[in-house]
């Protein structure tokens, strides 16, 4: 089983990115996670940047699995292994991003709502947003909403990211 990157997440990225992301997206699919791992690491020794990785790697790739998926061509299993994989490179490249959060810079809270348990999308707009100079308080999954406008109020932040899936458009 083959992904077909349809598009790119950016305009004039360039050919060198499109097969990146159509690269990484094939290796996971086939359980590479080691592998997947190696292409990611090569292309930032490469000087790739972790914004182009994150909006023409990661993206595209998310949302080919998710088609396939929606598409019966993959299990959720395989959607989870995929995303489970991304959400580790993000971390192993977090280190790099958290170094360009600026002290006087803005602050934002990042949560899914209760009930979400998608959180991929809100961890990645969290990280560019921390590339950007901004202090996130990233809260992750199935977040109560008194806790989410506690958090938001103490820390007074500027920005409040939620991240839901709309029921009508969810499959079980």
């Amino acid at each position: 089983m083959e992904a077909d990157i349809p598009y790119s997440s950016s305009p004039g990225v360039n050919n060198a990115i499109a097969k990146l992301a159509t690269e990484y997206t094939n290796i996971l699919l086939t359980g590479e996670r080691a592998a997947a791992y190696t292409l990611i690491t090569d292309a930032l020794s490469n000087q790739v940047s972790i914004r182009d990785i994150y909006l023409n790697v990661f993206k595209p790739g998310l949302y080919e699995v998710g088609r396939m998926w929606q598409s019966g061509l993959i299990t959720v299993a395989h959607e989870h292994f995929f995303t489970a994989a991304t959400q580790f490179m993000m971390s192993e490249m977090y280190p790099q991003i958290h170094k360009n959060v600026k002290k006087n810079g803005g602050t934002a809270v990042a949560a899914c709502v209760a009930g979400e348990l998608h959180e991929v999308g809100l961890r990645m707009c969290a990280d560019l947003l921390e590339l950007a100079g901004w202090r996130t308080w990233y809260l992750g999954a199935n977040m109560p909403a008194m806790s989410i406008i506690e958090i938001t109020r103490e820390k007074k932040a500027q920005l409040l990211i939620l991240s839901m899936c709309l029921r009508s458009t969810a499959r079980n």
